[in-house]
């Protein structure tokens, strides 16, 4: 297969003809001339060193030169050659305690916020592992799949707070077992891991059969708690503001307090280690050292295609044929003879040195050596260094979808999210792989997540999805989007009417009821019949605007599941 790297190059050919215009321009004017002398035969009898064919034959060559040297800068390319990069690794799942008493303060800023910090900072600390986020408390649930995505990981763990799950507590057993699913199936053992981040508050029965049974199955357990001996009081909080701290059927504030004992006696069975987080990066680091020393094993295996270039012969024909040219002597003059030399070996000479760096970067191995280089520079947050040299690969090949989406990444690292956009977009826009598109306009969703601006991001998203469907995280993230979208409304439709206390306080136990009946048919996803459930209550009791989102969101999966 034929193709060329830079073919817009190729308009350059467009001037074929004003080069054959100006060829018969001069033989009239030259023609002109010589019968203004006399006697045509006559002249050229006069001027025995004169050939006329001189002048056809120099012409037809350095057109032909030029021709050959738009064709070599245009590198045409044929066949190819497959590089294959293999990416090693480990599973990780962090389970994340989103309960209420995560909002206590006695960490600062708050215990959700530290964990947030505390999830970023291992995924920062072991980047090239795979990931997953199961979020608990009364109940587990997998909030984000196994995947090597970080920058999409983090935008899950940002959006993380202490209202997603409506049943209460800590069920420590439940997240375990939840995570063991998590984990693909046949997956070798020794290179799996369980993070459980929590204050570990209430008594879980099952937490140690079930890490005992984990570890049981080549999975190591480890446990991060977050709090103090002494605890903190729980704050009530009404939409963003906090009302006061939650209080007992006595009227007493409650304390919250960290309990150490199960959660040791979890990494203990588990097999794993326990650590108390305060405020060091460094309480992190048994739990690093022991994750970096397990197994690896091959998680995917990327192919690149390089072309071979042909653009040096077209280079070299037109050197031979410009040689040629000079051989050819005729009585233009010197100027014009000179000139045309000098722009001629000029252009040669430019295309060689141009073609010879184009060369390097169509060369897999220099190319991936200094896009690893870059990579590594970013995981080190040396983002300067490492901007640098994507733009330098970028200035030699503006269509470099690996250095603009590798660019975009470090951007987003660095929270550039309009120009991390910029960069996505390009590789999308380069890229002839439908799955790299579809990646591409997947992480520009997730820069418009980040900045709060949901229906852009469901544009990218479903753009993502369209390339590629059967892509999980795609689908999550665009129900999570939509989802993100209504309750904005939803909030902003709250700020702007006064519904009495009383009517809420009257509809409040049935809608207790509701989620709950709800989140067991979600739990075994069966979604129509939870959507028929949500629509049999409005018929009884009118429209129930706490569940709106349930229902927009129950109406997207199905969609997307047909």
């Amino acid at each position: 297969m034929l193709r060329f790297e830079h073919p817009y190059y190729l308009y350059a050919l467009g001037l074929l003809p004003f080069f054959l215009l100006l060829l018969w321009w001069v033989r009239a004017n030259r023609a002109k001339k010589i019968r203004r002398i006399g006697d045509r035969e006559l002249v050229l009898k006069l001027l025995p060193s004169f050939d006329e064919s001189k002048l056809t034959w120099k012409s037809t060559l350095w057109l032909l030169a030029y021709t050959s040297l738009i064709i070599g800068i245009a590198n045409p390319q044929m066949g190819s050659r497959i590089e294959k990069v293999k990416h090693k690794g480990s599973d990780i799942v962090v389970a994340i305690d989103v309960s209420r008493s995560m909002n206590a303060t006695d960490i600062a800023p708050s215990r959700m916020e530290r964990t947030k910090q505390v999830v970023k900072n291992l995924m920062e600390a072991l980047p090239e592992e795979r990931y997953g986020i199961v979020i608990f408390a009364g109940q587990a649930y997998i909030q984000m799949p196994i995947t090597t995505d970080i920058a999409g990981a983090k935008l899950y763990i940002d959006n993380l707070s202490t209202d997603m799950l409506s049943a209460q507590g800590t069920s420590i057993g439940n997240a375990i077992d939840v995570s063991m699913s998590a984990f693909p199936e046949k997956a070798p053992k020794n290179n799996r891991a369980i993070v459980i981040i929590s204050d570990g508050e209430e008594q879980d029965e099952t937490a140690l059969e079930a890490a005992q049974q984990a570890h049981d199955n080549g999975v190591i357990v480890h446990s991060v708690g977050i709090g103090s001996g002494n605890g903190a009081p729980i704050p009530n909080e009404k939409g963003n503001q906090a009302a006061g701290f939650k209080q007992d059927g006595e009227g007493h504030t409650v304390i919250s307090r960290l309990n150490e004992k199960v959660l040791g006696e979890v990494a203990r069975i588990g097999g794993g280690k326990y650590v108390h987080l305060e405020n060091s990066k460094e309480e992190l680091k048994p739990i690093v050292e022991q994750l970096s020393k397990m197994e690896d094993r091959l998680l995917d295996e990327k192919q690149f295609t390089a072309y071979e270039s042909y653009f040096m012969h077209f280079l070299i024909i037109s050197f031979v044929l410009l040689l040629l040219e000079g051989l050819f002597f005729e009585t233009p003059s010197k100027w014009w003879t000179n000139s045309k030399r000098w722009l001629s070996w000029s252009i040669v000479l430019i295309a060689c040195f141009t073609n010879k760096s184009e060369a390097q970067l169509l060369d897999t191995k220099p190319a991936l050596k200094q896009l690893r280089q870059a990579n590594e520079w970013v995981k080190t947050k040396q983002f300067t260094r490492a901007d640098s040299l994507y733009k330098k690969i970028l200035k030699r090949d503006s269509s470099n979808v690996i250095a603009h989406y590798n660019l975009a990444w470090s951007l987003y690292e660095q929270q550039q999210f309009d120009n991390a956009l910029f960069h996505y977009e390009s590789a999308a826009h380069y890229s002839t792989d439908s799955l790299v598109k579809a990646k591409a306009f997947f992480n520009a969703g997730n820069c418009k997540m980040e900045e709060r601006e949901y229906q852009r991001a469901i544009q990218y998203f479903r753009k993502a999805l369209k390339l590629n469907p059967a892509d999980a995280d795609f689908r999550y993230n665009l129900s999570y989007a939509k989802a993100m979208l209504e309750a904005e409304k939803k909030r902003k439709g709250n700020n702007s009417s006064n519904k009495p206390k009383q009517e809420q306080k009257k509809t409040a136990p049935n809608i207790a009821s509701l989620k709950q009946q709800l989140e067991a048919l979600l739990k075994e996803d069966k979604f129509e019949e939870a959507l028929q459930l949500l629509e049999i209550a409005e018929q009884k009791q009118g429209d129930i605007g706490e569940l709106k989102e349930y229902k927009q969101r129950l109406k997207d999966i199905i969609e997307i599941e047909q």
